[in-house]
């Protein structure tokens, strides 16, 4: 039998003794805790839980039974109360009752053989029942509700449950102080899958990209069907870094798991934009953002990663195609410089600027035509714009890059040269900005033709010779021995000849 516990609250002695021995007698299964003082009634409270209270109105002079009832509900909400008293005075027990007590018996009447203990059970059992009533309530409202905002289909979250994430102030933020990253997915050609296969085989695409994901992610990520072929993740405590790697291995395994028709070749591919924020600023805005983001992605061919860097990059160009591409590109600078970390900024404005004018210089070393000078001068311009998307943090790194940082960083010469292009200038700009940070050694089958290569050296060359984070400045002479260490292995040998000739001196 389980063993019922009750406290009783009671600073006479004659009472106490009268009123423990109704409750106990002949009934082992009964536990009793006694509290003759305040000091003793606090001291029960601590690690304790009980079954029913019995608590003399006036257990003071200063302290009464709502007194006492206010300090053990702190700690057990739930513990019914019977409170006792020799006074005949009505307004006793209406003061006992509007405290919120379970019941209230004379003492005279409590002393009787088997009185006191039948109302103790009564209001046990009242308590039992209410307690499961109510358990069973909150478990049928959580089911409900789990439904309401539950995807049918995919098992994930719905629109819905996303909505009261943020508009009920539930935010997924574990860490205020970390940051927390939203990534939005769209499989790409969906409606080409529904039309040639049916939607039965759409449907199914949809829950297998659906398990794909819960098997990628932790138990503190939230999955969501955002609607159609779009999916949600809100990952928290996690950086850029970390998740554009995340969404990256997601990409890729959607691509090689999933598969849609019976064809070989029917590989299913999804686009993704990834938008990184403090924890604490995580708003419904937050998946606009990383919606913009995969956007670009779908415009740049789908199938890839974007982040919100390079979006809001192309969102700040003019929308005027008769400006030249230099003034577009410089009046976008003007919108998100004070958006921008200092190495960032250093980047974009004043080496690029000396990647420019050096890359000129090297071009006319070589006797390049005016033509190819003024696309080696843009390119120069625009060779780093795609850091728009790396981290502050990583630019200004003065240690080694880990495998996921050099990843990120890497991404940035794909996304200068689409930037290249918002910005007007012609194909050659793009392709030498996408082409610029290849190694001479790894493109030897297809090796970049010798402006390319000679915008590569220049960036090199400005690079040394200005503070780095990563490194000390180099001299002329120390820079002028790199490159040519470099030569025909990460440079092209005529552009390393070229900028020698130009800086030899």
């Amino acid at each position: 039998m389980r063993t019922i516990n009750i406290l009783l609250a009671d600073d006479d002695p004659g009472h106490r003794y009268l009123l423990s021995r109704v409750i106990v007698e002949k009934r082992s299964s009964v536990r009793m805790t006694l509290a003759k003082s305040l000091e003793e009634f606090e001291e029960s409270l601590n690690g304790q839980t009980y079954d029913c209270a019995v608590l003399d109105f006036n257990f003071s002079d200063c302290v009464h039974a709502d007194d006492l009832a206010k300090q053990l509900w702190q700690v057990q909400p739930e513990c019914p109360i019977i409170i006792v008293s020799g006074s005949d005075a009505q307004d006793v027990a209406i003061r006992s009752f509007r405290c919120g007590s379970a019941d209230f018996i004379h003492k005279d009447e409590a002393v009787k053989r088997g009185v006191l203990w039948s109302r103790i059970k009564r209001v046990i059992v009242n308590r039992t029942q209410n307690v499961a009533e109510r358990r069973k309530r909150q478990r049928r409202e959580d089911h409900l509700r789990e439904i309401a905002e539950t995807d049918a289909l995919t098992g994930l979250c719905n629109r819905h449950a996303i909505d009261r994430l943020f508009n009920d102030g539930e935010r997924c933020i574990l860490d205020r102080r970390a940051e927390a990253s939203v990534i939005m997915m769209d499989i790409d050609h969906f409606k080409a899958i529904n039309d040639t296969h049916g939607h039965a085989e759409g449907d199914r695409v949809l829950r297998e990209v659906g398990s794909l994901m819960r098997q990628l992610a932790t138990d503190r990520d939230v999955l969501a069907r955002w609607g159609g072929e779009e999916f949600l993740v809100i990952r928290p405590r996690t950086d850029l870094v970390t998740a554009v790697r995340w969404a990256d291995m997601l990409r890729c395994e959607i691509h090689r798991k999933v598969q849609c028709g019976a064809d070989d070749d029917g590989s299913v591919t999804a686009s993704l934009g990834v938008y990184t924020v403090k924890s604490t600023d995580l708003s419904i805005d937050s998946i606009d953002r990383a919606d913009a983001a995969m956007y670009q992605a779908k415009r740049r061919g789908r199938n890839r990663v974007c982040t919100w860097g390079a979006s809001q990059f192309e969102s700040a160009i003019p929308d005027d195609a008769g400006m030249a591409p230099e003034h577009r590109l410089q009046k976008s600078l003007e919108c998100l410089l004070p958006s921008l970390g200092p190495t960032q900024r250093e980047y974009l404005t004043s080496h690029s600027s000396g990647v420019s004018t050096a890359a000129m210089l090297v071009g006319m070393s070589a006797n390049l035509d005016s033509g190819a000078l003024d696309v080696l001068r843009i390119a120069g311009l625009c060779h780093d714009i795609g850091k728009v998307s790396v981290p502050e943090g990583i630019l200004a790194k003065s240690g080694p890059l880990s495998e996921s940082e050099r990843f990120v960083l890497n991404m940035h010469a794909d996304d200068g040269a689409f930037l290249s292009e918002q910005l007007g200038v012609v194909p050659a700009v793009s392709e030498m900005v996408r082409g610029s940070r290849l190694r001479f050694d790894d493109s030897r089958e297809h090796p970049a033709d010798l402006p390319t290569s000679m915008l590569a050296v220049a960036d090199a060359y400005v690079a040394m010779t200005s503070n780095r984070s990563y490194g000390r400045k180099h001299t002329n002479r120390e820079a002028i021995d790199e490159l040519k260490r470099e030569s025909g292995g990460r440079f092209d040998p005529r552009a390393v000849d070229a900028c020698v000739a130009c800086y030899a001196e």
